[in-house]
């Protein structure tokens, strides 16, 4: 790693919204909601007339990033995109653009499927989305994200080109049935996904914190949630967060953290699930369910 470049700022981990909820309970202020596109989550910055893109969790400016295939294949696409987009010169030294490369996991003639299998257009496949826009401190460090409506106007004012922006959606609900529809495009027809959404951000810009919420559809959720009754299911934590779906985006992140497909074994996933959860839950999973789900998991991908 080039010991000449600045510390890398992540963007903030956002929380799950589950389980029932009132959203007036939840945010002081009536929150800003945005489509959750399922693609790669990245960023770009400037540093000394230098543009340095990255992926969640590192930069990517080395050349071996330009060698990927398979699903890291997106970064050599977002690399060529960010140092061939001349205008993000314009963008200040303190400012972070996070977005979301839309990466195709597969290809068809009239549109692509994302690793969760959600279905987009192929009119914005190898596109950069601005989730939102950072500005540092004066250590370096996020100090405050931008309203996303505000940071078009400040991108489109810096004259910064190829970006591409989500809409905001009109919610008129306060639980978790009005996001439902939103996701199943009952009350959103303006949507990206060919089908129903991965999910939605909730973001409220003006508290202080500012707090921001996710919420997936079922098919996408790493939490095991509610049956197709309504009823909740009988799990306690140890259990629920052990999902396949779960297993995959801890796959994902060991690639793109730059780990071998062959090297990632059933006792990495396990270490790295049972981190992810106790992080994200504070609670152990049980570790022989944990175990079982893995190993039918890869059990599962030897057949194919």
């Amino acid at each position: 790693m080039d010991s000449k470049l600045p510390e890398f700022v992540k963007y903030p981990d956002i929380p799950y919204l589950e389980g029932n909820f009132n959203l007036n309970k939840i945010f002081k202020n009536p929150p800003s909601i945005y489509e959750k596109l399922d693609g790669s989550n990245c960023q770009v910055r400037r540093k000394d007339w230098r543009i340095l893109p990255g992926s969640k969790a590192h930069y990517i400016t080395e050349h071996k990033w330009e060698e990927q295939s398979g699903h890291k294949s997106w970064m050599k696409y977002f690399k060529k995109w960010s140092l061939g987009n001349e205008s993000l010169l314009s963008l200040p030294e303190d400012f972070i653009l996070y977005g979301e490369w839309a990466s195709p996991e597969e290809e068809g003639l009239f549109y692509w499927t994302s690793v969760m299998n959600r279905k987009y257009p192929n009119n914005i496949k190898d596109s950069f989305f601005l989730i939102d826009l950072g500005i540092l401190d004066k250590h370096g460090k996020l100090g405050e994200i931008v309203d996303y409506e505000e940071a078009k106007e400040f991108c489109k004012s810096k004259k910064l080109e190829d970006i591409k922006f989500f809409k905001k959606i009109n919610n008129h609900g306060v639980n978790k049935d009005s996001l439902d529809k939103i996701i199943q495009s009952i009350d959103c027809f303006d949507k990206l996904a060919l089908g129903d959404m991965e999910g939605v951000v909730l973001k409220d810009y003006k508290s202080s914190p500012q707090l921001f919420y996710k919420y997936l559809s079922r098919e996408c959720s790493e939490i095991r949630g509610l049956k197709k009754t309504g009823k909740e299911i009988d799990a306690s934590d140890r259990f629920r967060y052990s999902t396949p779906q779960r297993i995959e985006k801890v796959r994902l992140k060991l690639l793109d953290n730059g780990m071998p497909e062959e090297k990632i074994n059933r006792e990495i996933i396990f270490d790295e699930m049972k981190r992810d959860i106790i992080k994200e839950s504070k609670v152990k999973p049980n570790k022989k369910y944990l175990e079982k789900i893995i190993n039918e998991y890869f059990s599962e991908k030897e057949k194919n």
